[in-house]
């Protein structure tokens, strides 16, 4: 089953009806509409707290696994920081990790790299190899087929609606 939770004390009563989180057991979701409170005052280690809490992991393991999580994507010195300070390719570093903090089979990621900077486009793809190297299951929509053809394991190239290229 999912779970649905809204958002903390620190949000407006408008971001608690806009912002959901839904959690499943092996699969976590993460995108641009469920964005946790990023425009509230949370900074980067209370979001990844709620949600670690949303999805029930452990008590005493919670501080750890956000330290971990935002090593994993540099943002260690921003973790204190409002979330509404930081750029997009940190929120977008930041809903990554979200999704990754319960440790799910499979990681469904809808165009990681839309609108970033190169540089951050990088360092996505580089948290996506990471994941790939521990055994997690990623599917990936991407325009960037160069990088995630890079990625992957097989893939499948579209073109206005065709298959055009797999393996």
């Amino acid at each position: 089953g999912s779970v649905v939770g809204q958002c903390d004390k620190q949000c407006t009563q408008t971001q608690k009806r806009r912002n959901q989180l839904t959690v499943s057991p092996g699969i976590s979701r993460s995108d641009r509409k469920t964005e946790v409170c990023q425009k509230a005052e949370i900074c980067g280690r209370a979001n990844l707290r709620y949600t670690a809490r949303l999805g029930g992991i452990p008590a005493g393991e919670i501080e750890s696994r956000i330290t971990q999580a935002l090593a994993r994507v540099n943002l260690l010195q921003a973790a204190e920081r409002p979330v509404r300070t930081y750029s997009r390719g940190m929120r977008q570093r930041l809903a990554l990790e979200r999704a990754l903090l319960h440790a799910p089979h499979l990681v469904l990621l809808d165009e990681p790299s839309l609108g970033l900077a190169p540089m951050i486009v990088g360092e996505i793809f580089r948290i996506v190899a990471s994941l790939r190297e521990l055994g997690v299951s990623i599917l990936l929509v991407e325009q960037n087929a160069r990088a995630a053809l890079e990625t992957a394991d097989f893939g499948y190239v579209l073109e206005t609606g065709e298959i055009t290229l797999s393996g």
